[in-house]
């Protein structure tokens, strides 16, 4: 090759990859580009490729890429009727891969480097059809899972996932035995029928925390799963047990993310980790099997005086009672001033059980500090009266009639938040992943006021929502406002590359919940946002997905040719080299000659 085509090839192959690049697609899993290396490439110095064929190639390639970009060659690489085919479910994208765009011209994006590589995105798509394909493995007496979760200092909501994880895993296996270790910063009960070490730590939780009988349940385990949030310190974990095993062989370790962290760090595809949430490549959120529960059932006595005073039935007949399970003050803001809309034509006085009044506190010093009155409008309503610690403090709210009590009864145990969830009106408040499956296994409209790390997560519901709620325009008012309160708080993406939310104009929270308010008043809203549930917990579930886990990882444990046999026709199939159907049906073949 003369110095003029070697030139000219070195400067079409980085142009092609900067093109690439530009799309979201790494060049080192593309095959067309690998293709064009190999074929223009001289095998010596001298065999010259002709420079048409150089310049027709390098077009081909834009052509290809410029047409299809790596979503198109990641959902192009599947047919929805082939996993139909093959009795697999199949992953419904509503909102793509993840993309960042230049702050001075947001027609410019490119995708997130994190999935720009085809084989680990081809891998996460298939995931939760490949672990289905291990449903049909014996789980008996002899198997124990231990879930292992680090409990970050906003609440229980992570050690309420392992204890929900523990029901899912024991009513699809009831001869499975589960342990649970947890490392908690705040006093947490125990469950009194699965064994639990509950590991307290102050501000850091190093490994030298954790016990040794703690590290002992786990050696004695076929599978640890640590989830939701990702421990800092796995590595050194899983170092420290396998120095521990001896002769035995260390259990299987899987890591299943909290919703929407797929974006993190710890969760992206190529780190082979999972997570939960809404996204196409993440695996589902935790459904709870429907728990039909009155006031009667409240285990707080303080709370049950407060609320009703033994009479259950009368309370209800003359208040509204809601649950608001709020995080920041400008969505309890939202909340409090929509619910208060919504009901300005209903003469019932109006309870608010909200377990976390910091919001609120924060609200009104601010409303203060700027000498605005507590209420933005008064909505009939007359005083609120705030219960907090045994003191009741009232404050003078407008002229109407209304009365509104915000009463904080502090950390609730799961059963009576679930007893709170089942009895209140629609339109409940939560704020993290655990509230969140409550509210959707329980059918009740729901205002999500999640922090920052949850914006993801909240970027996929509302894209769903804005994919299957054409038909209830209502409801997607009441969707789209809840989006505009939580992104209204949110910090903005500093350089020159962005998340697209910072093109999102900020609204006035008070016109938030006016229109929020009032579309809450027209049926509509109601029936679109429980469609909008029922379809979360019929298409969207993990449920399965955490039982085919425990599953797969015992299968591996007792026939590693079958682990070996994956990793083969995996990697085969990342490359190109055998077709999905193919690996399906050879998985099949294998994991039946084992099962009875």
């Amino acid at each position: 090759m003369n110095l003029f085509h070697a030139e000219l090839f070195n400067f079409l192959q980085q142009s092609a990859k900067k093109h690439l690049i530009s799309e979201g697609i790494d060049a080192a899993s593309d095959n067309e580009f690998l293709q064009l290396e190999k074929v223009l490439k001289p095998t010596s110095a001298d065999v010259q490729v002709p420079l048409s064929e150089i310049l027709e190639s390098y077009e081909n390639i834009l052509v290809d890429k410029r047409s299809f970009p790596v979503e198109g060659k990641l959902i192009g690489s599947f047919s929805e009727r082939e996993f139909k085919k093959l009795d697999l479910a199949y992953p419904k994208m509503c909102r793509g891969l993840p993309r960042i765009y230049r702050k001075g011209r947001p027609s410019e994006s490119h995708i997130k480097k994190s999935f720009s590589h085809l084989p680990t995105l081809r891998r996460a798509f298939i995931e939760k059809a490949l672990y289905s394909l291990y449903d049909q493995i014996l789980i008996d007496s002899s198997v124990k899972i231990t879930l292992f979760t680090w409990v970050i200092r906003d609440g229980l909501g992570d050690y309420m996932a392992a204890l929900e994880a523990a029901d899912i895993l024991r009513k699809r296996f009831p001869r499975l035995k589960v342990a649970i270790v947890a490392l908690v910063s705040i006093d947490a009960k125990v469950a009194e029928d699965v064994p639990v070490h509950l590991i307290r730590y102050d501000k850091k939780c190093p490994l030298s925390l954790i016990p040794p009988e703690a590290l002992q349940e786990m050696l004695s385990s076929d599978l640890i799963l640590q989830m939701p949030t990702f421990y800092p310190e796995t590595a050194e974990l899983i170092h420290l047990l396998q120095n521990m095993k001896g002769r035995s062989p260390c259990p299987k370790m899987e890591i299943l993310g909290e919703y929407g962290f797929i974006e993190s760090s710890w969760f992206h595809p190529r780190t082979e980790n999972r997570s939960m949430g809404l996204h196409f490549l993440e695996k589902g959120v935790m459904i709870r099997e429907k728990k039909k529960k009155t006031l009667f059932d409240l285990k707080d006595e303080k709370l049950k005086m407060l609320l009703f005073e033994g009479n259950a039935e009368g309370y209800l007949a003359t208040h509204r009672l809601y649950l608001a399970y709020l995080a920041t003050k400008m969505g309890g803001a939202v909340y409090l001033h929509a619910l208060l809309k919504s009901k300005e034509n209903d003469p019932l006085p109006i309870d608010i059980c909200t377990p976390d009044i910091k919001w609120f506190v924060e609200f009104v010093d601010g409303q203060n500090s700027q000498g605005l009155p507590v209420l933005a409008f008064e909505a009939n309503v007359g005083s609120i009266e705030v219960h907090f610690q045994d003191q009741i403090y009232s404050v003078t709210a407008g002229k109407g009639t209304k009365k509104v009590r915000l009463i904080c009864p502090g950390t609730l145990n799961s059963a009576d938040f679930q007893t709170l969830l089942s009895a209140s009106e629609e339109f409940v408040g939560v704020r993290g992943n655990q509230s969140f499956s409550e509210a959707v296994s329980q059918e009740k409209v729901f205002f999500y006021d999640g922090r920052e790390h949850s914006r993801y997560f909240l970027k996929d519901l509302l894209a769903l929502a804005e994919n299957r709620l054409s038909s209830y325009p209502k409801a997607l008012v009441c969707l789209r406002g809840m989006g505009k309160a939580f992104y209204s708080h949110m910090p903005q993406d500093e350089g020159e590359w962005v998340d697209e939310t910072a093109f999102q104009e900020r609204s006035d929270w008070v016109e938030i919940a006016l229109e929020i308010g009032r579309a809450l008043q027209d049926g509509e809203a109601i029936r679109g946002c429980k469609r909008l549930s029922k379809i979360i917990r019929e298409e969207y579930s993990c449920n399965d997905f955490l039982c085919h886990i425990l599953q797969r990882a015992l299968c591996h444990r007792k026939w590693p040719e079958i682990e070996e046999l994956e990793k083969e026709r995996l990697s085969s199939f990342l490359l190109g080299s055998i077709s999905f159907p193919s690996l399906v049906q050879d998985m099949k073949s294998a994991i039946l000659r084992k099962t009875p």
